[in-house]
This record gives C-alpha cells, structure tokens and sequence, in this order.
C-alpha cells in the first residue's frame, strides 16, 4: 500500500518560496511604488508603466533564478510571467478606457497611471487610433490581450524550460 501524501517535498519548497515572495512584494515593492506615485503626481503614464513592469519582471527573475538557475530560461520565464499577467490585468477591472474610447485618467487613480490597458491605448493612439472612438476600447481590451497572450505563449512554449524546472524542483 502507498503512502498517501498531501503535498510533496518540491511542492513544500515552491509554496515557501511563493510565500515569502508574496511577503516581501507587498511589504516592499507595493509600498514603495504608491508612495512614488504620490509624491509625483504629473509623472507621465508611460514612466509609470516601466516602473510598475521593472518591478514585476525584477521579481519574476527572482522567482525563475530559485526555480530554474540558467539564465535563458529564467528570461523567458520572467518575460513570459509578465506577459501573462499583463494580459490578464488588462482583462480584470478596473478599466482605464471607457466604452466611448476616453482615459479615464483622475487623480489620486494610480491604478490606471501605471496600468496596463492605459499603456495599450497610449500606444495604440500613437499608430492612429484617437482617444474618444469606440475603436480604442476594442484595440485596447481585445487586442491588448491577444498580443500580450500571444507573447507569453511565444516566451514559455519551449519544452527545455519545464524539464529544467522538473530537474530543479526534485
């Protein structure tokens, strides 16, 4: 008869390590980026942006470095992370864009300063689709998350990248 086990040895590693970084972010990172956010207001979204993204894909590295230890799947691992959550963010409200295609920038709404759809239709009105159309919703929200999906996809496809996570976990 086998032992039944609820959790397993690399399962207890990787909630620990799970759990301290979730420890760590919120107790740092977090406090750190909306205290910046309120000591400068005017920053423009797409500097809030790359700060917010730094920190997130600085601890995904983190995070890859304890689960893979190679450089190149770590990479691919923090970018594709990141791509991955950037898509689901621009999926979960709050939403920064209205339905009529206007930012819905206010103050005091860091969230949408620094958020991902707001970076989207920054972008996608600088290839020519103005703010105030419908269009930019739809770019936005839809388009957004394919590319973003399609780009984690493409970062975390490679099989050698989960049998090194396989090795590392034993």
């Amino acid at each position: 008869m086998t032992k039944f086990r609820l959790i397993e040895s690399r399962e207890v590693k990787f909630l620990i390590v799970a759990l301290v970084w979730t420890f760590l972010w919120n107790l740092v990172f977090v406090q750190w980026l909306f205290s910046f956010f309120n000591a400068n207001p005017s920053i423009a979204p797409p500097l809030a942006w790359l700060i917010h993204q730094t920190g997130y894909i600085i601890m995904f590295g983190l995070f890859g470095f304890v689960l893979f230890k190679e450089l190149p799947h770590v990479t691919r691992f923090a970018l594709g992370a990141n791509a991955i959550f950037i898509a689901l963010e621009i999926a979960i409200p709050p939403l920064c864009v209205s339905t009529a295609g206007d930012l819905l920038l206010a103050p005091g709404n860091l969230s949408c300063l620094a958020g991902n759809d707001t970076m989207v239709s920054w972008f996608v009105q600088l290839v020519g689709i103005p703010y105030g159309t419908p269009l930019m919703f739809y770019v936005t929200y839809i388009g957004g998350m394919m590319f973003f999906f399609t780009a984690a996809v493409l970062l975390l496809k490679q099989r050698e990248l989960w049998q090194a996570l396989g090795r590392n976990l034993k």
